[in-house]
């Protein structure tokens, strides 16, 4: 495990990249690379402090497969519903952006455990919760308030 410093910072990383998530979610490109990296710092974050969990939620585990579908197959993961603007608007005038059901995105190597978790946690749901709730989770198992 690392040291306490290092963790600290990634639940930091995870904060910064879920506030920039919000901020820029209204555009494609730009809601993909901040999404990524909220997907990165969480996996970053469940290889070191995921063993400190009583057990692992499974949303926790689809958040794995959307991480690995989105870095090794470069896939969307995501898809907005209700408005679609041209502009980055506010969470609340923009559409709300879920994560997309698994059977279109862009098949990788089989996880079975992964894809069921992504299906019944994440599939459809709103992204930002589950990003939000992780950093709870994990805030929660550093004891940071």
């Amino acid at each position: 495990m690392q040291q306490r410093n290092e963790l600290d910072e990634a639940l930091l990383g995870l904060g910064r990249a879920l506030t920039r998530y919000r901020k820029d979610a209204g555009g494609t490109a730009v809601r993909f690379i901040s999404l990524t990296e909220c997907l990165m710092w969480i996996r970053a974050l469940d290889e070191n402090i995921g063993s400190l969990l009583p057990s692992v939620p499974p949303s926790l585990v689809g958040l794995r497969l959307a991480r690995n579908r989105s870095v090794h197959q470069l896939a969307a993961v995501t898809d907005t519903i209700g408005r679609r603007l041209p502009m980055p608007l506010p969470s609340p005038l923009r559409g709300q952006i879920v994560w997309l059901p698994l059977s279109q995105i862009p098949s990788g190597n089989k996880a079975p455990a992964q894809e069921r978790a992504y299906e019944t946690e994440l599939a459809g749901k709103p992204v930002e919760r589950t990003i939000q709730d992780a950093l709870i989770l994990f805030a929660s198992v550093l004891k940071v308030p």
